[in-house]
């Protein structure tokens, strides 16, 4: 939390410093989309274990979490070309990890076959502050732009869900399909901050005061977010920002 505090002192300092010089514009926006969320590292191949004395092969694959952003920003225009826009987010991170396993074993001399398909997502929520530089283009309302810099992010929380269907069959006969599921708090298991950077291009329409946008943002994560109990390897947040949002100029 101290970390948190220390980020809302600067960006309080930023605002004031900024207020303090002369501006051609402040806009305040709301933004909101879709998140598709992964990670540097990729979990997916093929392990094996031993299921009472049966060995046995899971075939895993990786996927992106899609989830969403929703928030808040300003925008200080130094002219028509050039902005700051500092961002508050709910933003939601994370990851999909999809398994399945196809045996037959023999059972008293019967061949069974043994079916089982499982999905785990790694659930990550953080409240993020992106503040990133803007450069519009043009003099039209139609206005192409550009955004890059650095995002802040605190976690909220972490949740693994995990769920599993598995079935079999023999001379015939067909057991379930049974569904089992369950979700843990593994909030313990990663970092309470993350350090990224953002880069996008959107493109912004105005009439009058309102404003309304669509862009694409890439945030690429420079720190790690777990710890060694999660996994042994590094493990950073890759996200895709697909957005769309309504801003109101001041003045």
């Amino acid at each position: 939390m101290e970390k948190m505090y220390t980020v809302l002192l600067v960006i309080a300092a930023i605002l004031v410093s900024i207020n303090s010089i002369g501006l051609s514009q402040t806009k305040l926006g709301i933004r909101g989309g879709l998140n598709l969320a992964n990670v540097s590292e990729d979990f997916g191949g093929t392990e094996s274990f031993d299921f009472e004395g049966l060995p046995l092969q899971i075939t895993l694959s990786q996927s992106n979490r899609t989830t969403f952003n929703l928030g808040g920003f300003v925008e200080y225009w130094f002219n028509p070309m050039f902005a700051l826009q500092i961002n508050l987010l709910y933003n939601q991170k994370g990851f999909v990890i999809e398994g399945d396993l196809s045996e037959t074993i023999i059972e008293q001399g019967i061949p069974i076959s043994v079916t089982v398909n499982a999905e785990e997502t790694i659930k990550l929520s953080y409240f993020s502050f992106p503040i990133l530089a803007k450069a519009s283009f043009g003099e039209s309302n139609f206005k192409p732009y550009i955004v890059a810099g650095p995002e802040l992010g605190f976690l909220l929380s972490a949740n693994d869900y995990a769920e599993a269907t598995s079935q079999a069959s023999a001379q015939g006969i067909q057991v379930g399909p049974y569904t089992v599921n369950q979700e843990e708090d593994i909030s313990e298991f990663f970092e309470s901050f993350e350090f990224a950077l953002d880069f996008g291009a959107g493109l912004s329409y105005s009439f009058g005061t309102i404003g309304v946008f669509a862009d694409f943002i890439y945030s690429l994560g420079i720190t790690k977010i777990n710890t060694e109990d999660f996994a042994d390897k590094d493990i950073k947040n890759q996200v895709i920002m697909i957005n769309l949002g309504i801003l109101y100029t001041l003045k």
